[in-house]
Formats: C-alpha cells, structure tokens, sequence
C-alpha cells in the first residue's frame, strides 16, 4: 500500500511513531535504508557521507582533485527559539575517498569556529567562503588553511539566516554569483573585482549549458534569467522590468508522499484534507543536470528541493529565451520522496563522476525563528523534533543504465589536455577545466582555443573556449566575428553576449541577427548591437522600420535602454513619443536627474520626527525583517515583494499598516497603482522576540524613511490593533484591509 493510499487516522498514526522512533537519536548517527525512498525505474540512491564524518551540511562542492568540501551550519535552530545561534560552532571539512570505492572514507576539519558558514566555491587552489557579513578567501597550503583574505567585508549584511546571500556559483561568463544577492565577483589581474548585478532569488542557485542563471524563492520552485546574465544590468539609472527574476515553473502544486508540518498550516488551503502540503513553502537548491551519467532524455532538466515536504521536484524545460516555461516531469508523482519527515534536502549539485549529489540537512528545525508561528513551534515540540540534529547526509544519485565515470584528477591534467576537457559530455569537466585554465594564465593555449571555438562539431566546447579566452583577456575580434557566422543557437547567443560585454566588433556583423525568428537571438543582437562604439544615428534611423514594430515590446525595451550609454534609448523615445520606449526612457531621465540632485544636496534637511535611538533601532528591525523580500532600500523584488518605497499602504492609515504586518497580507494587492499577486507576506505577530515598542519603531521607520514625511506609530496603536484581531488566523487579503481599515 502506498503512503497515499493510507487514511487520515493513519497517516497521524505513522507520523507519530516516526516522532517516536528519532526521539533520543541526537548523537546518533540515522539508519537510512532503500525502503525510506521512492525513486523512478532505474535509480538508485548511495550515502556518500555520513556521521561522522559530516554534519548538518548546507553546501557542497567538488574540485579538481575529486576531493569534497563540505559547508556545515550547526548553529542553525539548535532548538525552537534559535538559542546560541551566534557561537562560532561552524566548519568548513573537506572530504576524501582514500580506499578508492568512490565513496568519501576521510575527513579533515580545513575551518573550525565558524558563525552560520552558507556557501563555498573552489578557486585559485583555495576556497572563498560565506560567513556572514563577509566573504572570504583562503588559500590551502599543503592542506592546511593559509591565512584568509577578505574579499567582502558587506556580502551578507542584514537579514536573517534564511534570507542572506548564498550559493557562490562560478558561472560560464567566469563572474561568481550569489542568490539572495545583487552582486557578484571575479578574481581578474591580480585582485578582487565587485560588480553589482540584478538581485537573485532566495537559496540556492544553478546555470544551463547557455549560462542563463535559475533560482528560486521559498513558494516558488524555479525562477531564471531568461537572457543572459550581465546584459540587462549596465545603465545604472535604469530598471529593466524583464529578463530577470521571471517566472518558470508553471505548476507550484506539490505531491506530498505524507502529512507534514509547516509554518502556516493552519492557514486553509495549505495542507489538504489528509495534512498534506499543497505547495511549496521551502523551495530551495534548484540545479540544471548537466552530467552525463543520466539517460540522455533527463540532460537540462532541473530539480528542486522541498525539505518541507521531504522531496525533490524534476522539471521540464519547454520553450527558450523570454518563452521558456517548466512544467513537473511526472505530474501524478514527485521525482524523489522519503517517508522520513526529517529528510531535508536543501542543495543539489552536479559531480565529476555524472551523478547528482544532494545535501540532506537531516534536523527536525528547518524554520528560523524569525517567522516561526507557534502552530508550528507546537508541531515540533511535540514530536520532539527540536532533538534532531547534528546528523546530515550526502547522498549519490545514479542511473542504473550508465556505469559511473572513474575518477579524474583534473588538477594533474597539463594545460593542453584541459582544453581537451572543454569538449567532455560532463558539465563538471568542462568548467573545471575552463576555471583552471583561466587560473594558471595559460596563454600558451590560445591557439588551440581558437581552433576549438571554431569547431562546429561540439557547439558546447565552442562556447567554452570562447569564454576561457575571454578570462584569458585573448579573445579577438576577428575570432568573434567568424563565430557569429555560425548558425548553432548556443553559440550565437553566447557570441552576441560577448559581443555586448567583453569585444567590440562591427555593428554590420550583429545586424542580420536584428530580425531573427529566435526571440533570444533577436534581444540580444539588439543589446549588442546599440553598445558598439563605431554605432551612430544614422544607423538608428535605418533601423528605424525594424524598431517600429517592437516600439512597444517591454523585453526590446530592456535590451535597448540597459545600455550603458542609451543614446538609442533616446533617438526612439523621440522618434516614437507616447509608446513604451519613450516612457520608459522619461523614467531613465527622472532617475538620473534626482541622483545628480541628490549629489548637488550636500546637506539636505531633516524631516524625521523619531529621535536617533528609535530611528536606528526601527532601521536595524528592517534589516533583519524585511530587506530580505522587500530589498535594502525597499524598492521591492521581482516575483516576491512589492515595494514598500512610495507605497500607500505604508505611508496611509497607521491602523492598516499595523494590522497588515501584524497579521500579514495575501492575494492580489495594488500598490502605488501597480498590481501584484505574488506569495503572501507572513504576519510577525506570532513572533515572540518582537516587543509591541519594537514593532512600533519598525513601522514608524518605515513611514518616515526614503521620501515619506508620514507620522510615527506608538507602542499604544500597536497593542489596539493587536486586541482587535487577536482572534483572525488567517493573512488578510488587501481588500479586507481596505474595508476594516478605510
């Protein structure tokens, strides 16, 4: 019998046995065995690590001497109230199969006393790592961690646990990426470099073979860039409304294998029935497969975590650039479930060999204590959830058609035979090779990128070699030129890139893509083709037949006007008045002329009416409670918040501001006359560590910070409209609000 097919009584009935059964299992490492798993034909699921050698991992990553370094964040949730969260109880371990059976048998701790390390990504024979507020690098010499550098002393500043930067992503355009983030970084020409980029998603993050980067947020399993990172991003005065942060997955529904308990579920429509979750809450750790271990129909499919639902999600991609949409590949059953409610998959992740590797934090806390509800906290402490921990495993997912790839010790390989590698069928090859060729300065390997950049037998090893060349400062115009005259998409679209961003080149060799059926090949050749220097009016007006009939495509738009210099941007404002593009470059002017304003004010007046302690007070409760969905200067996130700047429901009624974050608020929702439906805003009237007074000066700050002059809120409104819905349960919808607060 399935777990599906087991009553509501029945369900509750395992459910507690399951409690009863981990209840004192605290330093025990768990028995794991097939049976707590259902997989599809044909896969299998391998412990690659567990207790002790590891702990409550988060994040993992290969290198290139297949050895495996392991984030671990033990201060996380030690109990339900985030008790000694602050200790220096982190460690970074690496990771070593010594017997050769292709599983990890040793372990060394490289960095110990660590607070909340969440990231780690190899480099430069070291690794940089997170540990909040900054970003590190260390060097490893002969094994042992040298002295750290710091890189960034602001990477992860504000937030809380679940809402800071993470992931580290070294992507195919050679920058590193964040989710939770809008910078990113590159080690170029001896130093450090730090640009700012469109802020990503939540936890976790992962790139296709294009380099289009995807990501999530908690109720949404995959969200992506769909154009490549980079491009929509360089006119600082200007905020492109397409490319990034869109929506992928289609279907948010969930096929839960059992009940399970989650922050709201008491809230009608997030468990069924049989208290099972209907959607994400906890959508984390997106990865694009790209091994080679797999059947060959699963190449390019994503999968998602739902630690919440004890899951994994595999997704579909259909369709490209701005039309690309993902849909479940099974809809009647997840990809991977466990009947184990403390199985916690929170980071997936591609491996040398072709398999998939996946991170089980393994506790019975994945909530932080920000937004724990007490529905929820009873749910743990009850089952004695809160005495789960310090386990974690790291799991193997592997086809039984393919036998696993031996182990290759790129890290030997010559320069020459990893340039070889950048043709290899494995994703992990590829970029390993192209990062250590970068690292080594391997100039002596020019001609032979070339040569393999114009081979239009492996357009994934073309797209490769002109991207070690370009972190190689060796890529040519010429070079650039005769690869645009391929046809091959993946090599377009990476060609037109760079064309935008790295090698300037004759606007004649860009303007055949101009009109391309290939909607992304389209929007790319125009950004590449209005930042070419040798560009002029005169080549806008005899483009003018094509822009006229795109005058009003926002994605043209964008292309057009994030430009660093938008003088197209300009000459189609003028010549199409009143349409998109000379809106959205009136906004572009609007900008840039209060920034300039705001440089010429050097001593501009005060308007606050709190006092320097509570503004400060109200500014840190914003940090830590709202930039996370609402950005640092709160200006809102695509496919996650509205903005709280110039918002009316925050400068209106004090009652219904209160109430609204007290309670919190979901459905559709207007805010300064543009609508959003986007995931609900939890309430914070359940958090037991927010005072009344401290809600009072988040409010107030939030009223009279950025340009609003509305009045402060006391302690005293706040207790009033917390008597008056002491009794509702349920977020409000944005219509309720206006009704009891008009």
């Amino acid at each position: 019998m399935s777990i599906r097919a087991i009553n509501a009584r029945g369900r509750l009935v395992f459910t507690f046995f399951l409690a009863i059964f981990f209840l004192g299992c605290e330093n025990e490492a768990p028995e794991k065995t097939p049976e707590s798993f259902r997989l599809p034909a044909g896969y299998r699921l391998e412990v690659m690590a567990a207790a002790p050698l590891v702990h409550n991992p988060v994040a993992m990553t290969f290198d290139e001497w297949g050895r495996l370094w392991v984030v671990e964040m033990t201060g996380y949730m030690r109990d339900a109230y985030a008790s000694r969260e602050e200790n220096p109880t982190g460690q970074i371990r690496l990771l070593t199969d010594q017997n050769g059976d292709g599983r990890m048998d040793h372990v060394e701790i490289f960095l110990d006393n660590l607070v909340l390390p969440r990231a780690v990504a190899r480099v430069r024979g070291g690794i940089l790592y997170a540990e909040p507020p900054n970003l590190w690098f260390v060097p490893e010499v002969a094994g042992k961690a040298g002295d750290r550098q710091l890189v960034d002393s602001a990477y992860a500043v504000g937030g809380n646990v679940e809402h800071q930067p993470n992931g580290l992503l070294l992507s195919l355009d050679n920058w590193i990426y964040s989710a939770k983030s809008d910078q990113r970084y590159r080690w170029d020409q001896g130093a450090w470099h730090k640009e700012k980029t469109a802020f990503r998603g939540q936890w976790g993050i992962t790139q296709d073979d294009y380099g289009h980067l995807f990501y999530n947020h908690n109720s949404n399993p995959l969200i992506g860039d769909l154009v490549l990172p980079g491009l929509w991003e360089q006119n600082s005065f200007y905020a492109p409304s397409t490319g990034n942060n869109e929506k992928v997955a289609l279907d948010l529904g969930l096929r839960a294998p059992q009940p399970t308990g989650v922050n709201r579920g008491y809230v009608s429509g997030v468990l069924d029935d049989d208290g099972m979750l209907c959607s994400f809450t906890a959508a984390c750790g997106p990865l694009v497969y790209r091994g080679d271990q797999f059947p060959a129909k699963v190449q390019g499919h994503a999968f998602v975590c739902a630690p919440e639902a004890n899951l994994i999600r595999e997704e579909v991609f259909e369709g490209k650039g701005p039309d690309l949409t993902s849909m479940p590949a099974n809809p009647e059953q997840e990809f991977l479930t466990s009947n184990d409610l403390i199985f916690r998959p929170v980071n997936l992740f591609n491996g040398p060999d072709g398999a998939l590797y996946l991170v089980d934090f393994h506790r019975g806390i994945i909530q932080h204590q920000t937004y724990l509800t007490g529905y929820l906290r009873d749910y743990i402490e009850s089952r004695g959830f809160e005495k789960i921990k310090d386990h974690g495993i790291l799991y193997r997912l592997v086809s039984n058609s393919t036998p696993l790839r031996g182990k290759l010790v790129l890290g030997k390989y010559s320069s020459s035979a990893l340039v070889a590698l950048l043709s290899h069928p494995n994703a992990w090859h590829r970029e390993t090779a192209q990062r250590l060729l970068i690292e080594r300065m391997a100039w002596s390997q020019v001609g032979a990128l070339e040569k393999l950049a114009l081979d239009a037998s492996n357009p994934l090893a073309q797209v490769h070699a002109l991207w070690t060349l370009e972190g190689l400062h060796a890529l040519s115009p010429a070079l650039l030129r005769e690869v645009l005259n391929e046809k091959e998409s993946l090599v377009t679209t990476n060609a037109l890139k760079l064309a935008a961003t790295a090698v300037p080149i004759s606007p004649a060799i860009i303007q055949p893509y101009l009109q391309s059926a290939d909607r992304e090949i389209q929007l790319l050749a125009w950004a590449a083709w209005v930042r070419q220097p040798e560009i002029s009016q005169v080549d806008f007006g005899e483009k003018l037949p094509f822009a006229a009939q795109l005058k009003d495509d926002l994605w043209w738009v964008d292309a057009v006007m994030s430009a660093p210099s938008p003088v197209a941007g300009g000459y189609y404002a003028s010549a199409f008045p009143g349409t998109a593009i000379d809106k959205r470059y009136q906004q572009y002017l609007d900008k840039k002329n209060k920034a300039r304003e705001a440089i010429v004010a050097a001593h501009p007046v005060a308007k606050h009416q709190m006092n320097t302690w509570d503004r400060q007070r109200g500014q840190q409760l914003f940090v830590q409670h709202c930039s996370g969905c609402h950005g640092p200067e709160g200006a809102g996130t695509a496919s996650l918040a509205p903005p709280l700047r110039g918002s009316e429901w925050v400068t209106g009624r004090p009652e219904r501001l209160a109430a609204l974050v007290l309670q919190g608020v979901e459905g559709p929702i207007q805010v300064a006359g543009k609508s959003y439906d986007l995931p609900g805003m939890a309430g914070l009237r359940s958090n037991a560590f927010l005072s009344a007074e401290e809600l009072a000066f988040l409010l107030s700050y939030l009223r009279q910070n950025w340009e609003h002059e509305a009045p402060a809120i006391s302690t005293e409104l706040v207790l009033k409209v917390k008597s008056q819905i002491a009794d509702r349960e349920q977020p409000f919808s944005a219509a309720e609000l206006k009704s009891r607060f008009p």
